[in-house]
This record gives structure tokens, C-alpha cells and sequence, in this order.
């Protein structure tokens, strides 16, 4: 391959990379904030604590950063 060719292949895994980056953390930073937002009280006053949906809610959180840092190019 020339040395151009791979300036192109090098520039394009660094874009494609730097994308899927941006995203996971666009994708974690709105669940996260949606998961703040569960654990906001109700007009009540109240908070609903289901311990088995947080954990599961912080499980599908970690599956997808991991899901996301898996697809980065090397």
C-alpha cells in the first residue's frame, strides 16, 4: 500500500473510532439521566426503590459500554 493509502486507512479508523466514542458516551449519558430520573420522588414525596430494576437497569448500562468499546477498529 502507498503512504498515502495508508494515511487514508489510519485517518478513517481514527474518525470512525472518534464517532463511535462520541456516541457511547451520548447513549451512556442518556440513560444515566434517565436513571436519576427514576430515583427522583413522586408528587408524594415518595421514592420508589425496586433494587432488582437498578441493578438491572446499571447491568444493561455496563453491556452497552461494553457493546461500544467492543466495535472501536484497531
Amino acid at each position: 500500500m502507498s503512504d498515502l493509502q495508508d494515511i487514508i486507512a489510519t485517518s478513517s479508523i481514527r474518525a470512525f473510532n472518534s464517532g463511535v466514542a462520541h456516541d457511547r458516551q451520548e447513549v451512556i449519558a442518556s440513560l444515566t439521566s434517565y436513571f436519576k430520573l427514576t430515583q427522583e420522588p413522586n408528587e408524594d414525596g415518595e421514592t420508589e426503590v425496586n433494587e432488582d430494576w437498578d441493578r438491572g437497569f446499571q447491568a444493561a448500562i455496563a453491556i452497552v459500554n461494553n457493546t461500544y468499546n467492543q466495535r472501536l477498529l484497531k
